[in-house]
């Protein structure tokens, strides 16, 4: 499901998966796109909305403690959410 916050960030020319490739042959979707663009700096300071999604997603994956996350800048937050979801699938033994 695809956040209102993130949604509104999508920039059709640029993908943020793998830096270099377009859109059209990204297949993460619009969320997972949104936090990858703070996370290599395709964009640079994030909503307070957003900042409460990645917040809440950090917090919805064991071993992670969101106010720990409170107060870190957009980049270390993004990259903070792509390494929760990692171990999130590490831990259901999906990778």
């Amino acid at each position: 499901m695809t956040s209102m916050p993130f949604m509104a960030l999508m920039a059709p020319e640029v993908c943020v998966c793998e830096p270099g490739a377009c859109l059209t042959e990204c297949v993460c979707p619009d969320e997972e796109q949104a936090v990858r663009a703070y996370a290599y700096g395709v964009l640079s300071e994030m909503s307070l909305s957003c900042r409460e999604e990645c917040l809440d997603e950090i917090a919805m994956v064991e071993g992670y403690d969101r106010t720990e996350y409170e107060h870190a800048d957009s980049n270390t937050l993004a990259w903070t959410v792509i390494h929760a979801w990692t171990d999130y699938c590490r831990d259901k033994g999906l990778i």
